[in-house]
């Protein structure tokens, strides 16, 4: 692992204006292929709709450009989830579910445990921290890989961790599993990961000491301050597009509960894209 972290990125040139969603999204789209960072579109004309308007309009658009791919947990099952403070504990597992509470969100993928995980996610900020904090993290998987030695790399792309998950029963009750899949795939140019579930995952599993040496050197590298992470603030009437599979993303914990987000989980539809 080198001793000096690669610097921070910054996101100016991702930062896309528009009042037309659709092409808004194509252009997105097209940096997020191109780069494994993130893009935000921002969309002043919705900031004039109500929330389920706005919902709307945007899943419209997704859907001309994705495929998108339905949450369900404990029996429930949307598009649109929605990222705020729960108020019904114990409605769904902590290591699980970060999106209903107000603490940070370390540098994570969605779906990690997943043979195939999700490969896009849309967020849409419905109401933006009023007492600051909140920001989204973002940090790309070349921004980890240029810190890791070759031999945590190959060990991280070969040997399966154990990713604790949790089953839900229609009751709202859940069981644990582990499920193990390698943190990098394709070439180490993609990764799954979430401190939490690895975490749990070792304490049930414990990996042989290789993987163990290699996943400590990993969040140490994800928990620095200098590593190569942007933080950016959304706004209402700002999408944040990310490649699940070629970033992490984040937030800082916020003190305003009244804080809101909409996100969906995309596939790509080939003849809708490119």
């Amino acid at each position: 692992m080198s001793a000096a972290l690669h610097p921070a990125i910054s996101l100016p040139h991702f930062r896309i204006v528009t009042d037309d969603i659709i092409s808004g999204l194509s252009e997105a789209h097209t940096a997020i292929t191109e780069y494994p960072y993130a893009a935000v579109v921002s969309m002043p004309a919705l900031t004039q709709d109500d929330d389920g308007v706005a919902e709307a309009k945007i899943t419209e658009a997704l859907a001309a450009t994705y495929r998108l791919l339905a949450h369900g947990i404990a029996g429930q099952s949307r598009v649109a989830w929605p990222i705020g403070v729960n108020r019904q504990p114990g409605w769904a597992s902590p290591r699980n579910n970060i999106a209903g509470q107000a603490g940070p969100a370390s540098l994570h993928t969605d779906v990690p445990a997943a043979d195939d995980p999700d490969r896009y996610i849309a967020m849409y900020c419905i109401r933006p921290c009023a007492l600051g904090g909140g920001q989204s993290l973002v940090m790309p998987v070349d921004g980890i890989t240029a810190n890791l030695g070759d031999d945590d790399i190959a060990t991280l792309a070969g040997v399966p961790a154990p990713f604790a998950t949790d089953v839900f029963a229609a009751d709202g009750t859940y069981t644990h599993t582990v499920c193990r899949q390698p943190v990098f795939f394709e070439n180490a140019r993609r990764i799954r990961y979430r401190h939490e579930m690895l975490r749990a995952g070792t304490g049930l599993e414990p990996p042989e000491p290789t993987l163990a040496r290699a996943l400590a050197r990993l969040q140490h590298i994800l928990a620095s301050p200098r590593a190569a992470m942007a933080t950016l603030q959304l706004h209402r009437g700002q999408m944040l597009l990310l490649d699940n599979t070629r970033c992490l993303h984040g937030r800082t914990a916020f003190r305003d509960t009244s804080r809101y987000l909409l996100r969906w989980r995309l596939d790509i539809i080939a003849d809708h894209v490119g």
